[in-house]
């Protein structure tokens, strides 16, 4: 199976797994590992984690997510090493 449709197939699979109850989700990661041919604690980890989200993936006029600036500590240990001390306080 190319990487392409293994990726195709991961997407189709994971919501079910996720959905279903911890018997059901053997036999799932059972189909997986044989279709797929990836170890099961590999698989398990495949499965069970969030897709990414890319930048094509909002929808139309829903805001755009901004990148955190990061805490006020993190923010004045990078005006200090930036030798900005003085224009801040």
């Amino acid at each position: 199976m190319v990487l392409r449709s293994r990726r195709d197939y991961l997407e189709a699979i994971r919501s079910r797994y996720r959905r279903a109850a911890k018997e059901a989700k053997s036999g799932i990661l059972d189909e997986f590992c044989e279709t797929c041919g990836y170890n099961r604690k590999y698989s398990i980890r495949l499965l069970g984690k969030l897709r990414k989200k890319t930048a094509g993936d909002n929808i139309a006029g829903e805001p755009a997510t901004r990148p955190s600036i990061g805490t006020r500590s993190s923010l004045k240990r990078s005006i200090g090493h930036l030798g900005l001390h003085g224009l801040f306080k």
